[in-house]
């Protein structure tokens, strides 16, 4: 048992280790696209007092979010280099990824069709503030149900306002047998509510500090045009998750707040959120080897696969 346990430590800083390659390597090529602004702020935090922070992340990244921009100076007053410093992150994220993936016994395909995904490679270059969004929903993922879950998702919002859009379908999710009792039965019990307290206080208290910066961000969300083609998107994705699912109940709880989500905020950011859900559920039912499933996998593995083409060819994730 020790030797199996050593063992797959090793392969934890094998994984650590390439994707601090790998993510040092993108970001060294990525020289147009979002990095251009991120390296601005990065180089202005440098010269930056401790008060100058969250304005210098509103005005040159639109970046509401305190933990990234916070981050950020800390790395840039450290005099750390860019690209290193955020390779750090980076491969933190995936290995987390990883040992969530153990726990629930992951095929080992899947480790490969992870790490090649496009969303994931997104996140590993363009998305800077969403990657910090995600480490702390991954560390959420790996810790039982206590309060430090509950804390650590309801700060992921300030990693990345993104992460919002997560927060009633996991609590969907959570009470799900409630929601059953009270459809058949008619009857409430909340006691689950309890769970939400500890957020919602964190939440509503740092919203009421830093209004003045969210409302903006959050008004540039609501603005951007929106496609019937996004909510198609949506509608295949619910069509693969229900069919892999074993709780198609649950799974139906956790997509419905993303319809109204593609509407409003657009379907580029609410389908990679509908995909981290389903993926993340899939995976604690130990379905990630449904054929259906692994097709839509290898299909994001080919996409990821063209952007690190594009980004080799043209500086950024986007063709031409």
């Amino acid at each position: 048992m020790d030797l199996k346990i050593k063992r797959s430590n090793i392969y934890l800083a094998i994984a650590f280790t390439f994707v601090f390659i790998k993510s040092y390597v993108l970001l060294g090529w990525y020289t147009g696209g979002d990095q251009v602004h991120y390296h601005k702020l990065y180089d202005s935090l440098a010269a930056a007092n401790f008060s100058e922070i969250m304005a210098l992340s509103l005005s040159l990244v639109s970046g509401a979010e305190p933990i990234y921009a916070h981050l950020m100076w800390v790395g840039a007053q450290l005099n750390f280099d860019k690209n290193i410093y955020i390779s750090i992150f980076n491969s933190t994220l995936i290995t987390v990824l990883f040992v969530f993936l153990r726990a629930n016994k992951a095929p080992f395909f899947i480790y490969i069709l992870v790490i090649t995904n496009f969303y994931v490679l997104v996140l590993l270059t363009s998305a800077e503030r969403l990657k910090f969004a995600y480490l702390m929903l991954v560390l959420a993922a790996c810790v039982a149900a206590t309060p430090g879950k509950a804390l650590m998702l309801a700060a992921s919002p300030f990693g990345h306002l993104q992460a919002f859009i997560m927060l009633p379908s996991i609590f969907l999710a959570y009470i799900e047998s409630d929601i059953k009792n009270l459809v058949l039965k008619f009857k409430l019990n909340v006691r689950n509510f309890k769970y939400l307290a500890l957020p919602a206080l964190v939440i509503a208290a740092v919203v009421a500090m830093k209004i003045d910066s969210i409302l903006p961000k959050a008004l540039i969300y609501l603005q951007q045009d929106q496609s019937y083609m996004e909510v198609l998107n949506l509608v295949a994705l619910t069509f693969v998750a229900l069919v892999a699912t074993r709780n198609r109940f649950r799974m139906t709880l956790v997509l419905l707040p993303m319809f109204p989500a593609v509407q409003l905020l657009g379907g580029d950011r609410v389908n990679m959120i509908a995909i981290t859900l389903v993926f993340y559920y899939l995976t604690i039912e130990h379905r990630l080897n449904h054929p259906i499933l692994v097709l839509m996998l290898i299909y994001f593995s080919i996409r990821g696969i063209l952007r690190v083409k594009w980004i080799f060819n043209y500086g950024h994730g986007y063709m031409g």
